[in-house]
């Protein structure tokens, strides 16, 4: 090999390998992040960055990691991120038409490591939550197309008759810009119905449940009253 080919050869290797191996910190300084948000300092090269976590505003996430994904480079959407904490989450991510798009989303938690960050009052229940994301595109505020599933099972608390529920199903789907969750009757509460979510963090929940005669009729009674026609519960509620 002619020392002009090899100079050819260790050039193309150095700008091939550049990225896996140049520093993210070095260029940390020079990326503002939008307002509200704070993270600690980047770690790893440009191929693999890692953030031991991101703040925003009082949504904070742990361990969160970011690479390309040459999978994901022929779907739209080439970078992949994870999370470990309060949520097991990864996903690929992209831009689509002025907004974004995800693919191949899976978020598994228990809805006490997320009840603060939901919002959800206290109320003796717990239950594993596993998302999941075929694809969903965003624009601005709006939803534009989802696709996905959400699952509540592995029910624990101080009501008796909780481990024993059946998993609780619901579809993703997207109307008028909002996330509509519709939920599969098939459960051992026959809750179905469905729920609204917008971006601005407003809701409307409109379902029906008729749990089986005992104690978690009775919890059902203490919480919404007597039901209108002795079985079922009007679950109705709105932010």
């Amino acid at each position: 090999m002619t020392v002009k080919r090899a100079l050819i050869l260790y050039c193309v290797v150095f700008v091939l390998a550049l990225p896996l191996t140049f520093p993210v910190h070095l260029i940390a300084g020079f990326i503002s992040l939008p307002e509200g948000v704070a993270s600690a300092a980047p770690k790893g090269s440009l191929w693999s960055v890692h953030l031991d976590w991101v703040q925003a505003g009082s949504l904070r996430v742990n361990n969160l990691r970011a690479r390309p994904s040459i999978v994901g480079l022929f779907q739209g959407a080439p970078l992949k991120l994870s999370i470990a904490e309060p949520v097991a989450l990864a996903a690929k991510v992209g831009d689509a038409e002025g907004g974004a798009i995800v693919r191949d989303l899976e978020a598994v938690t228990r809805l006490d490591a997320v009840r603060d960050m939901l919002n959800i009052p206290l109320l003796g229940v717990d239950a594993s939550i596993i998302l999941t994301i075929e694809e969903g595109r965003v624009a601005g505020s709006n939803c534009q197309a989802l696709a996905g599933q959400l699952e509540l099972s592995d029910f624990a608390g101080n009501i008796e008759g909780l481990p024993q529920l059946k998993a609780i199903t619901g579809t993703l789907s997207c109307e008028a810009g909002r996330v509509v969750l519709t939920v599969n009757p098939d459960n051992s509460l026959r809750l179905s119905g469905t729920a609204v979510f917008s971006a601005n963090g407003h809701y409307q929940v409109n379902m029906v449940a008729e749990p089986p005669s005992g104690p978690l009729f009775e919890t059902f009674m203490d919480l919404l009253g007597q039901p209108r026609d002795g079985k079922r519960f009007q679950l109705n509620f709105r932010s």
